[in-house]
């Protein structure tokens, strides 16, 4: 019983930590925004806030980060920020970013009032 109770509070505890890489402030109406391994994707009627997802890049590594959108309404952002809160690339619809810095990132969606769907994708190699 006492393993089976460990194992439980380990995976309690690994879904905390996960929980913790992404996240945000937002309102969203009639749809969500999903995060995978390597994407963020959203279909939505409204979507008012931000989103984002923490990934680090290692010495040697070089994350590649493209945004694609479709817009019925109001206005949809993709950034790129260090860890320090400054916007290192601003992604415009069917860009890339490529960085190349050791560090630790925020890949983040912004949405006022947007209605449409999203998908802001990644690769570090």
């Amino acid at each position: 019983m006492l393993k089976k109770r460990g194992i439980f509070l380990l995976m309690l505890l690994i879904l905390a930590v996960l929980a913790g890489c992404s996240g945000g402030s937002r309102v969203i109406t009639v749809g969500d925004i999903e995060i995978t391994e390597n994407d963020m994707r959203g279909n939505y009627s409204s979507f008012t806030g931000n989103y984002f997802k923490h990934v680090k890049l290692e010495e040697g590594e070089t994350l590649t980060v493209t945004f694609s959108v479709n817009t019925e309404k109001g206005e949809l952002t993709a950034e790129v920020l260090d860890s320090s809160g400054e916007t290192t690339a601003v992604l415009e619809p069917g860009g890339t970013a490529v960085i190349d810095k050791p560090g630790k990132y925020k890949l983040q969606a912004v949405g006022k009032k947007h209605k449409g769907n999203f998908t802001l994708s990644w690769q570090i190699e």
